[in-house]
């Protein structure tokens, strides 16, 4: 009994000296507590040279009174309504006031006009572009641009409504590509990142090659002048004259890729053809605008994930 006595207190003695000794052997002071900076990770954001290039299409509806746009993302085949800035608690804060100001020789845009005739407003632009293209030089629609300029004669007036035009679509234009950057902060970054515009227009003067010719112009060298006149600074008419005799002789082939003129009775069609909510049937569409009236009629099928469009000449 003594021997097994021995044998446990033996066993117990070399069992606690050695957990002792290597406790002792391991243990070591706590140190202080070192600070290490981890680098922070953007999570599902991908930087420009990961990303595919953006392709941006903006719509903008030309209108009479009050223009309208749409932007979409080609590639995400996503679009947004554009709110123009301080537009917000408007009731219809989508409309872009079509209309400018002419006052001591300087020109500027009317962001919200109202009810309200201004005594120096510069009205119906898109239609004052077509009576210039027509030459139809006595129509009332170009009296207004006639009184602002002080001349009579047609190639100013031609001159003056062009820089008109020129103003209020570059102004526009420039603001609008400004919130598409906003909303893709890495816009611009890639070399191919691409943005375009289709100009929405009444269908008789998107078929006059007249008609057609003129806006194609003005619209080209509102795109090149964007940053220029962007949300519509207060300037000089000669300013804008200036501006335009610049860009004049560098036509870049590019640039002009990227405008179009598009019939607005299409630009519905699409706009509806391509809607989640459409359904196939025949359709009568009608555009009432401030001056013309647009009609297509057309059979949009979908089969097989496909759709299937019978277009028929819209009319105005």
């Amino acid at each position: 009994m003594s021997n097994w006595k021995g044998f446990l207190q033996r066993l117990k003695e070399k069992l606690f000296v050695k957990k002792s000794e290597k406790y002792i052997a391991t243990y070591s002071p706590p140190q202080q507590a070192k600070t290490v900076s981890v680098p922070q990770v953007e999570v599902g954001r991908k930087s420009s040279s990961e990303r595919e290039p953006y392709f941006v299409q903006i719509g903008f509806d030309f209108g009479t009174a009050y223009s309208k746009c749409v932007c979409r993302d080609v590639i995400t085949n996503k679009a947004w309504v554009y709110l123009p800035a301080g537009s917000e608690r408007m009731e219809h804060p989508f409309l872009i006031s079509s209309v400018l100001l002419m006052r001591n020789g300087k020109l500027s845009h009317v962001e919200n006009p109202g009810s309200d005739y201004h005594a120096n407003g510069l009205y119906h632009l898109k239609h004052a572009l077509e009576k210039v293209a027509l030459r139809q030089w006595h129509d009332p629609v170009l009296d207004p641009y006639r009184n602002a300029l002080g001349e009579s004669d047609v190639n100013q007036l031609a001159a003056f409504v062009r820089n008109c035009a020129v103003y209020f679509l570059a102004g526009a234009f420039g603001e609008i590509r400004g919130q598409v950057r906003q909303r893709l902060p890495s816009f611009g970054m890639r070399a191919d990142d691409y943005v375009a515009v289709n100009l929405a227009v009444p269908v008789a003067d998107a078929e006059r090659p007249e008609v057609n010719r003129l806006y194609n112009q003005v619209l080209f060298e509102a795109w090149v002048l964007m940053d220029d006149l962007n949300r519509h600074p207060v300037v000089d008419v000669a300013e804008v004259e200036r501006l335009l005799t610049k860009i004049s002789k560098k036509e870049d082939l590019t640039v002009k890729d990227a405008c179009f003129i598009y019939p607005e009775a299409s630009a519905n069609v699409q706009g509806f053809v391509r809607s989640r909510v459409s359904s196939p049937g025949i359709y009568l569409f009608s555009d009432t605008g401030a001056g013309t009236v647009d009609q297509s009629v057309f059979i949009f099928l979908r089969d097989d994930n496909c759709e299937h469009l019978t277009y028929r000449t819209p009319h105005k």
